[in-house]
């Protein structure tokens, strides 16, 4: 491959098929998005303390309530936006720990400063943090930078395909007569508890139906 970042990948990751897409980390795209975002968070903030502190006025003009109200909701946004900023910076500081993803039928390998992990999507054991961060059975923790190419299509496969994989062990799992948990929720062939409440489960050709909030 002529790409330099792709160019070695370990030979198990011919086993996920042949590659769909390749993306890489911008870092300094990176950091122009936090500097603007940030300034911008900084002029709302100035201009909603001065609106802010102009309908207010004079104090020894004794201003009415009116004024008193647009004054406190012009700090409050104010301070609201310098959060805003700071969280920005904080956020900005996750760079990842990728350089580099090759999206696979099978799986993704995913391209760091030493080494190159291949990750299976059977062996992905959690994802959070909105798709960007998720773990494997061997341990490793893989974090995807807000500014790889093609991150949002990547969060979306790394839900789409690990639920599909769970959604299978979970039916074959509850069709040999077990309990299935998530959490505080436990899934039986019959029922769905939580605690100490309960719904049966919806049944299509005896095969039980069940779907996690947001998935239908």
């Amino acid at each position: 491959m002529s790409d330099d970042l792709f160019a070695n990948l370990p030979r198990k990751a011919e086993d996920l098929g042949t590659p769909l897409a390749h993306y890489r980390n911008r870092p300094g795209l990176s950091l122009v998005l936090t500097l603007v975002r940030v300034c911008l968070r900084l002029v709302c903030a100035v201009a909603f303390v001065g609106l802010g502190l102009r309908a207010y006025g004079d104090p020894a003009d004794n201003p009415g309530a009116g004024a008193t109200a647009l004054l406190i909701l012009g700090l409050v946004a104010g301070l609201v936006c310098l959060l805003l900023a700071a969280l920005i910076v904080r956020r900005g500081r996750r760079n990842g720990n990728v350089r580099g993803v090759v999206s696979c039928p099978g799986g993704l390998v995913c391209v760091q400063a030493d080494k190159s992990v291949v990750v299976p999507w059977d062996e992905i054991d959690s994802v959070w943090d909105a798709g960007r961060r998720f773990r494997t059975r061997g341990g490793a923790e893989i974090t995807l930078p807000d500014t790889l190419d093609g991150v949002q299509v990547l969060a979306k496969a790394l839900f789409r395909e690990t639920f599909q994989r769970l959604t299978i062990c979970a039916s074959a799992v509850l069709l040999g007569g077990r309990s299935v948990e998530f959490g505080p929720i436990k899934v039986t062939r019959e029922a769905i508890a939580v605690g100490d409440s309960s719904a049966p489960t919806v049944k299509r050709n005896a095969t039980p139906l069940f779907y996690p909030e947001g998935v239908a």
